[in-house]
């Protein structure tokens, strides 16, 4: 973009953005996405900033050229015009609120620490979002609460693209680590200002995430997680000062992350086990909590058996041609009616109106395959069948359907959200993977079916149990045998920030789990294969 300038790296520049208002510093050599990001402008990088995508195009006005922000890098003073497309929508998708039990158990568990350490937090680093929990660790209520969006999203959407950029570039863990570091520090003095405490009074933080974010919270290099063997740095809960993190705020705060069991398997599970008791729960209980990797803990024996799941992201919306995070504007659930219409519910904001739809989230995505398995338009193979309500079917260039699941009549952009053949062989995917995982963990445990089911996280908080059991993506266990977990793994940190003897649980609980890796078992391919169909 423009002739190279001999500003030095590292010199500020100045970026005028048409149409702001306002004109932000970057510094020489980085490159213009994350220039923008620094400065609260944040684009969509779903490729995880490899140029791949485009979806973070912009126009330098005075060259008229356009590139990808993420390509550019910046040496000299720029004016660029931001398409309204290329920007990211900022809505936080909330998890889920503490019901009661979780607070009546919280309380059971405080009241264990001196009263000079009566203030601290409990935060859950998401992939996508992050949860914070500003706690009175004495009396084990919550006093605030905040989630916001994870703002890593720059490095793409999925821990396998993080994993990717620092790998392409090591000086991007250090990016990263700071976009969560800042993050979370905002959070807690803003909390903290809500209930008039000095932040400086914070004597513990307990983080829970998957491996890959405990890795990159720390600052250690987590490319290791993205190939063979898949192997973490380190497992065990760790300590240290908040002072070394660079949080001057919480200099005398200790900080502590909990175990993780293997490399896909981390802190998240270890603390929903910790929430649901797991350990001594009824044998053949089985936690599941499905993102981009589905994770799964099983209770057999006296022992727990863990496994993880690469469902990839079609279960949260992505990967999907109309798909979209559960903010407001996504389908959440479609329905088929006699007449072979559609009914669908749309995610609003807490205190706004019912907007109009603008795409499909992921336990959408589950009620829409559901519902059209049931009504025959989908095949048992996962064939869209255009003699079933060929109203509803629209043919591309190539003769391959797609499903109109909402005419453009009511949609927020006039045009209609289609179902197609792509997306639904990327749900048969995604669910046989999950389902796979659970049938080989109950053979391992010598039992046909799990006993109840736990989905935890805010896509288990959402999916509908039937329409994961139509599907196949759940065993035909019976609907009154799945449950929403809730925000398990924000309630495990709580109870570990709360309670100095859940040490010793989460010890019991990772000594007593044993890792079951898919890809190595002599029925993954037969299982696999058997469960891409709908039943």
């Amino acid at each position: 973009m423009g002739p190279q300038s001999t500003k030095p790296n590292g010199a500020p520049c100045t970026i005028h953005v048409e149409g702001e208002h306002r004109s932000v510093r970057a510094r020489t050599g980085e490159t213009l996405l994350l220039a923008l990001a620094r400065n609260g402008i944040f684009l969509r990088s779903d490729c995880g900033g490899k140029g791949v995508c485009r979806q973070c195009t912009v126009q330098d006005t005075d060259t008229g050229e356009r590139m990808p922000a993420c390509q550019v890098t910046v040496t000299e003073d720029l004016s660029v015009r931001i398409p309204s497309a290329a920007r990211r929508a900022l809505e936080v998708i909330r998890k889920p609120d503490l019901e009661r039990a979780a607070k009546q158990l919280l309380r059971s568990r405080a009241g264990r620490v001196s009263p000079r350490e009566r203030w601290g937090a409990a935060v859950d680093v998401g992939t996508t979002t992050l949860a914070v929990y500003l706690s009175d660790r004495v009396e084990g209520r919550v006093l605030a609460s905040t989630s916001l969006r994870n703002p890593q999203f720059l490095f793409g959407d999925d821990v396998m693209a993080r994993i990717s950029a620092v790998d392409q570039n090591p000086a991007v863990l250090g990016e990263m680590q700071a976009m969560v570091l800042d993050a979370v520090a905002m959070a807690l003095t803003s909390l903290a200002a809500s209930v008039q405490l000095d932040p400086s009074n914070l004597c513990q933080i307990t983080v829970v995430g998957n491996p890959t974010m405990i890795h990159i919270f720390w600052g250690v290099d987590p490319t290791p997680l993205g190939r063979h063997p898949y192997e973490p740095a380190f497992r065990d809960l760790r300590t240290d000062r908040a002072s070394l993190l660079g949080w001057d705020s919480f200099a005398k705060t200790r900080v502590t992350t909990l175990p993780l069991l293997s490399g896909f398997l981390g802190a998240d599970t270890v603390a929903c086990a910790l929430a649901l008791d797991l350990l001594h729960s009824a044998e053949g209980t089985l936690l599941v909590d499905v993102g981009t990797n589905g994770e799964l803990l099983l209770k057999a024996g006296t022992q727990l058996l863990g496994t993880s799941c690469a469902t990839g992201p079609a279960l949260e919306g992505a990967a999907i041609g109309h798909g979209m995070p559960a903010v407001s504007g996504a389908v959440r659930h479609v329905e088929m009616n006699p007449d072979a219409t559609l009914r669908w519910e749309v995610i609003r904001r807490d205190d706004g109106p019912d907007p109009k739809p603008l795409g499909i989230c992921g336990s959408g995505v589950l009620s829409a395959v559901a519902a059209l398995y049931s009504s025959g338009i989908v095949q048992k193979d996962g064939r869209i069948d255009i003699s079933k309500a060929p109203h509803r079917i629209l043919l591309d260039h190539k003769g391959i359907p797609s499903v109109i699941l909402v005419d453009g009549s009511h949609t927020a952009l006039g045009t209609p959200i289609l179902f197609t053949q792509k997306d639904v062989r990327a749900v048969q995917l995604a669910k046989a993977a999950l389902r796979t995982g659970i049938d080989l963990l109950c053979r391992k445990a010598g039992i046909h079916a799990p006993s109840l089911i736990h989905l935890a996280g805010t896509f288990g908080s959402h999916l509908g149990p039937k329409d994961a059991i139509t599907i196949g993506m759940l065993p035909p266990v019976g609907t009154e045998k799945v449950r929403a977990a809730g925000n398990a793994a924000g309630l495990g940190a709580l109870l570990a920030l709360v309670d100095p003897d859940s040490v010793e649980e989460l010890d019991r609980l990772a000594a007593s789990t044993r890792v079951v890796e898919l890809a190595s078992h002599p029925d993954f391919q037969e299982t696999f294969v058997s469960s891409l169909a709908f039943p």
